[in-house]
């Protein structure tokens, strides 16, 4: 598997989705504004990982990283798909989300 690290704000946080009594995930989306166009990178967390995605508010500067994934399947009609994911292994806020200021809350 290949390493992914990006550095963004957070964009969505998804509730966990229990499939069963082994496998739980929710997914956490960060957008890279680094490049040209803007890119959303979606981060899955699976099972004991689900706790690390909770708890960020979106507008949240963070750094993610993880693991790239691919697997093969055959669909119902014969035919061969393919699925990549990337499987969140750490993330980490770089700045607080930012939020409004109401003028008369400031303190001069």
């Amino acid at each position: 598997m290949a390493k992914i690290e990006i550095s963004g704000e957070v964009v969505y946080v998804g509730a966990p989705v229990k499939y069963s009594d082994k496998f739980t995930k929710a997914e956490i989306v960060v957008k890279d504004t680094t490049g040209k166009y803007p890119e959303f990178i979606k981060f899955e967390a699976i099972n004991e990982k689900v706790e690390l995605v909770r708890g960020y508010p979106i507008g949240t500067k963070v750094t993610a990283e993880g693991f790239v994934s691919g697997k093969e399947y055959t669909k119902k009609d014969g035919g061969i798909a393919y699925i990549t994911s990337i499987k969140i292994a750490r993330i980490y806020e770089t700045s607080p989300a930012v939020t409004e200021v109401q003028d008369d809350a400031i303190p001069f």
